[in-house]
C-alpha cells in the first residue's frame, strides 16, 4: 500500500540512478517549497483499535518516537529550503471507533444490562470498541453468552474489545507525550504546529461545527466528520482540518491561500437535494468481524508476528 502511495520506493542518488529510499528521501529529492508533516497517529492508534495498550507492540515507546521524529524534521529542515508546518495528534480514545458502542444493552423487559467481558462486568467508565458490535449481535457479552474478550490475545491475534479507564488514561498520556515531542521539535526549528488535538478534542467533547445550518459532530455515522470505519475522517473531516491549516499557514507565513469551499465538500450533489435519513440509528450499525479484521490488519499486521485467522466470519462489511 505504501509503495502505491509513494508511486515508487526510490529516489535519485545524484548520479541519475534511482535507489531504494524512504518517503523522507523522496521528499528531499523533490526540492519542495513547502512541506506539511502529519505523522505519528499510527504509533498509538493500534492500542485503541486492539483494545490493549502494550509498550513497544501497540504503542511506540516515547524515546523511539522522539528520536525518529527529531531525525525526520531535522532532515527536512536542514536539507531543504522549504517552509514547513507540523500537525499534532488527536486523542485516540475519543474517536467513534471506541465511543460509538455502549458498555450496556437495553433488553426488552429487562432494561439496561451491562455487558460482561472475560474480566468481569463492564461499567460506564469502560469503552467498547466498534469491533465488538458484531460479536454482541451474536450474543457475546450478554447473559448466557460467551464473555467479550477484553484484551488482545498475543497467541491467537484476536483483539480485545474493551478499554478500561486505566487503559484509556495510558493511551491519552501517550498521545500527550507524542504531542510534547512534536511541540519541542517544532520550537527547535521554528515551525508552526496545527493543534489537531484541540480541534478534534472540542468536537469530541460535544461542540458542533455548523455549516449552512447543518450541524457536524464526532457522532458515529450521523456526525458527518468521521468515515464509516470510525477512525478516519471523511471528506468533510479533512476539509475541517484544511480550513484550520490554511488559516495557520496564511498567518504564519503571510500568505493568501484561498480558503476551502466547504459547500462543495458538504453538498457534492447540491444541498437542496440532500436527503435526511429518517429514523437512522448509529447504534444499530454493526461492524462485522470480517470488516473489523480488515481494519485491524491496516494497523497491526506489520506489528504483530502471529497468524491473523479470525475465529468468527460473516460476509460483507456493515449490517444494519
Amino acid at each position: 500500500m505504501h509503495d502505491l502511495i509513494l508511486r515508487f520506493p526510490a529516489a535519485p542518488d545524484g548520479a541519475g540512478n534511482l535507489v531504494p529510499a524512504p518517503a523522507v528521501a523522496q521528499a528531499i529529492a523533490l526540492n519542495p517549497t513547502f512541506v506539511s508533516v502529519w505523522i505519528g497517529n499510527n504509533d498509538v492508534l493500534a492500542a485503541a483499535i486492539s483494545g490493549t495498550p502494550i509498550e513497544g507492540v501497540t504503542m511506540t515507546p516515547v524515546e523511539d518516537f522522539q528520536a525518529l521524529y527529531t531525525q525526520l524534521i531535522g532532515a527536512l529542515a536542514t536539507l531543504t529550503t522549504a517552509d514547513m508546518v507540523l500537525l499534532n495528534l488527536p486523542d485516540a480514545t475519543a474517536i467513534p471507533y471506541v465511543t460509538a458502542v455502549d458498555p450496556f444493552v437495553d433488553l426488552p423487559g429487562l432494561g439496561r444490562i451491562y455487558l460482561i467481558s472475560d474480566q468481569g462486568q463492564l461499567t460506564d467508565s469502560d469503552l467498547v470498541t466498534l469491533g465488538a458490535a458484531g460479536l454482541i449481535d451474536q450474543g457475546y457479552g450478554l447473559p448466557g453468552g460467551p464473555p467479550l474478550p477484553a484484551d488482545l490475545n498475543p497467541l491467537t491475534g484476536e483483539p480485545g474489545y474493551v478499554l478500561s479507564a486505566e487503559e484509556q488514561a495510558i493511551i491519552s498520556q501517550r498521545v500527550a507525550a507524542f504531542n510534547t515531542v512534536i511541540d519541542g521539535v517544532a520550537a527547535e526549528f521554528g515551525i508552526p504546529v496545527l493543534d489537531v488535538n484541540q480541534i478534534f478534542g472540542e468536537i469530541a467533547a460535544g461542540d458542533r461545527w455548523i455549516l449552512g445550518g447543518i450541524e457536524l459532530s464526532a457522532d458515529f455515522l450521523t456526525g458527518g466528520i468521521f468515515s464509516y470505519d470510525g477512525v478516519h475522517p471523511q471528506s468533510i473531516g479533512y476539509g475541517l482540518v484544511a480550513v484550520n491549516l490554511i488559516d495557520l499557514i496564511n498567518e504564519s507565513y503571510n500568505m493568501d491561500i484561498p480558503q476551502v469551499n466547504m459547500e462543495q465538500i458538504l453538498c457534492t450533489d447540491g444541498c437542496s437535494d440532500m436527503g435526511v435519513p429518517i429514523g437512522s440509528d448509529p447504534k444499530s450499525a454493526i461492524l462485522t468481524p470480517e470488516a473489523n479484521r480488515q481494519l485491524l490488519d491496516l494497523f497491526t499486521s506489520s506489528t504483530f508476528g502471529y497468524p491473523r485467522e479470525p475465529e468468527l466470519h460473516r460476509e460483507g462489511g456493515f449490517a444494519e
